[in-house]
């Protein structure tokens, strides 16, 4: 065990004064993340360009932990070196941390079972996941546990869980749970993993014995934990306890022969998950930077000491040492670190790019992770991907749905991975055993003695990398819970569903055509009324959600019927002028601003704006000379950015081999020419005096 040593050379110790501990799991004990991991910790993985070791450490020492013990397996040197040079072991740290290495430490209840042993616990402590990330402060639950412990010895653990509803993108549906609570004590009473069930058994008793009692099924599990000392000595006594689901469930089993009891505190204005697969990785990434968990942001040099990154609109967070041509189109949602060049034509939208990347020309990424050193050459598309440091994607190569590329792989050209493809260089030996603790099965026994297939896959003409298969887990396809990154997931509420709408790779069902003729009928009345009599905003997006719902139609579909329906309502009248056309334009944007900025949200609800307003000048030639007062009444109003009218403006799109109607296009588009002239020129000034700085 390595440790360092707080200043004062453990005075405190001497004294008996009690200090806050702290134990951080730095191994998953599961697989979700092979091949990476084979490699390196899930600990040490970056998340928004940070490992994932540090957010949880900055999170336990903003909160007052004073000793922290970091139990490591695989990869413990890799970890140990992290530590040794990051901030915390400097002199000026408030927190001393030891770290403790058992390589053949197999599951959660191992590791309590050492540092039992080792007697490094003196009182309560705090108990998370080397990958949990959080702004919460850990004072009141920490009253809240103490003040219980006081009057009963019996409470034993203090769970923290946030309210966080079915279809929550940071909720993991292998670990979704229904809890029985008492409601006067946050008691937990009962509690089952759900997997697909769809009924669930609980004791009459419960009901019988609790009248406050409640069934919640809209809590996510924090991965945090304040746990009394008792807690190592209760793994210890019960060797079958390998998780903290098996510690509870035992709790609750033997609550009446040992007397113990679990209790829990709920969070609901913090934010606190862990990422506990592909898919809970991505929403976090994109959780910090849509800034939910604030202060955690990337422009906050306290949790990113080694980056310094601006904070611009629609959520980019660029470092100032970057390449960027000035064509490329940087649409909503990303970070770009340092030393990385970005090429002509490229389009980049809902992603984390690392240092010291080298992305080619008409390159499209959309809802990747690019690690540190990774080169994608020219025509790529990369979506819904992880490529680790130092990946090399040669032209013209797609990799998409949930595939991960790992360290050091290349890929092409001219080749299409497959969905959920996962590539790596550590080819399997069959009399190969040792994977690590880090790719072990939380609660089962490791699967050491069957070897897991590694074959080679077609990478391309100049590739370099070997297919990973992973074998099921389980042979019972009941007990399969499908988490698949890059497949839509169901969600609770509207809200949830717009702030992934531009993440999906797929949009939902087209509703039949005549419930998109009446939808958009209704949303015309709404806007005509709603302009006429003076209705509030949030009346009139009360009444086009009721007509969204009644015929079921998509997003996208609301966004264009709004753009129609507001030029319609606006530009009705065939013998206005054109002053008069602006007038009314500009009074009927401006009545409507609420609603724009409740549906049109992103880059892609931009697009679907832009595409209405164009079909809808399309259609009516006598008013085209309007479309670029439009234009710059959005842009003014901050509803279409100008990425998204530049990106419009040069490129028409396909017309189904139609000739006329491309030339017709291509005339609409030039009746806009003086604005878009006026946006590339200031988009040129400010680039100048971003230079001059």
């Amino acid at each position: 065990m390595s440790s360092k040593k707080k200043k004062g050379n453990g005075e405190s110790w001497e004294k008996g004064e009690e200090i806050l501990q702290a134990v951080i799991l730095a191994d998953s004990f599961n697989y979700k993340f092979l091949p990476v991991t084979l490699e390196k910790p899930r600990a040490l993985l970056p998340l928004i360009n940070c490992p994932l070791l540090d957010y949880t450490i900055e999170f336990l020492v903003e909160a007052g932990v004073e000793e922290l013990f970091i139990f490591c397996c695989a990869h413990a040197d890799q970890i140990k070196e992290h530590l040794r040079k990051s901030k915390w072991f400097s002199v000026r740290s408030s927190c001393v941390i030891h770290t403790i290495v058992v390589e053949d430490c197999l599951s959660t209840g191992d590791a309590l079972r050492e540092i039992d042993r080792k007697s490094l616990i003196r009182s309560d402590f705090v108990l998370v996941s080397g990958d949990v990330v959080s702004n919460m402060k850990l004072d009141k639950v920490l009253q809240e546990h103490k003040a219980r412990r006081q009057k009963m010895k019996t409470s034993v653990m203090t769970m923290v869980y946030k309210v966080a509803g079915p279809g929550n993108r940071t909720r993991c549906k292998e670990e979704d749970t229904v809890i029985a609570l008492s409601s006067a004590s946050n008691r937990i009473m009962h509690l089952e993993r759900t997997k697909k069930n769809k009924k669930f058994s609980f004791p009459i008793g419960l009901f019988a014995d609790n009248p406050e009692l409640q069934i919640r099924y809209d809590l996510l599990d924090c991965n945090i934990c304040i746990c009394s000392t008792q807690v190592p000595q209760l793994f210890t006594d019960n060797f079958d306890y390998q998780t903290r689901h098996d510690f509870v469930k035992g709790i609750l089993i033997n609550e009446e022969i040992m007397g113990n009891q679990v209790h829990c505190h709920i969070i609901s204005d913090k934010y606190a998950a862990r990422v506990s697969n592909l898919y809970t990785y991505d929403a976090i990434s994109k959780d910090i930077l849509h800034r939910w968990a604030y202060p955690i942001v990337p422009d906050n040099s306290s949790f990113f000491m080694d980056d310094c990154y601006s904070y611009s609109r629609r959520n980019l967070y660029l470092d100032k040492n970057l390449s960027l041509a000035r064509d490329c189109v940087l649409e909503e949602n990303l970070i770009i670190g340092g030393g990385t060049s970005v090429g002509t034509g490229t389009v980049i939208s809902n992603t984390v790019i690392g240092k010291n990347c080298a992305i080619g020309d008409n390159v499209r990424i959309e809802g990747a992770h690019l690690w540190d050193n990774v080169t994608v050459e020219d025509n790529c598309y990369i979506s819904c991907a992880i490529l680790c440091s130092n990946v090399h994607i040669k032209k013209n190569v797609t990799v998409t749905s949930g595939s991960v590329v790992s360290f050091n792989v290349v890929l092409g050209p001219d080749i299409a991975l497959r969905p959920g493809a996962r590539v790596t260089l550590k080819r399997r030996e069959e009399d190969e055993t040792d994977f690590g603790m880090d790719d072990l099965s939380i609660g089962e026994k490791p699967k050491q003695a069957e070897p897991i297939e590694f074959n080679k896959t077609e990478v391309g003409a100049e590739g370099s990398g070997y297919l990973w298969f992973e074998e099921a887990e389980s042979d019972d396809e009941s007990d399969k819970v499908e988490d698949v990154w890059g497949a839509e997931r169901e969600s609770s509420s509207e809200d949830e569903v717009s702030s992934i709408a531009s993440d999906i790779s797929s949009l939902p069902d087209t509703p039949p055509p005549e419930d998109s003729r009446l939808f958009y009928n209704e949303v015309l009345e709404t806007i005509r009324l709603g302009v006429v009599d003076g209705v509030s905003g949030d009346n009139m997006i009360l009444e086009i959600n009721a007509s969204k719902y009644a015929y079921n139609v998509t997003f996208r579909d609301v966004n264009q019927s709004i753009g129609k329906a507001l030029l319609e309502s606006a530009l009705h009248d065939s013998n206005m002028d054109n002053q008069a056309q602006s007038v009314n334009l500009k009074k009927t944007m401006m009545h409507l601003k609420p609603v724009f900025e409740n549906y049109v949200k992103d880059a892609e609800g931009q697009r679907d704006l832009i595409s209405a307003i164009e079909d809808f000048f399309l259609d009516n030639a006598w008013c085209r000379d309007t479309l670029q007062v439009c234009l710059h009444l959005l842009y003014e109003m901050d509803v279409l950015d100008e990425t998204v009218i530049l990106y419009w403006h040069a490129h028409p799109g396909p017309s189904n081999d139609d000739q006329a109607m491309e030339e017709q296009k291509r005339d609409l588009r030039q009746t806009a020419a003086r604005f878009v002239t006026w946006l590339k020129e200031a988009e040129e000034e400010s680039d100048d005096e971003d230079d001059d700085d």
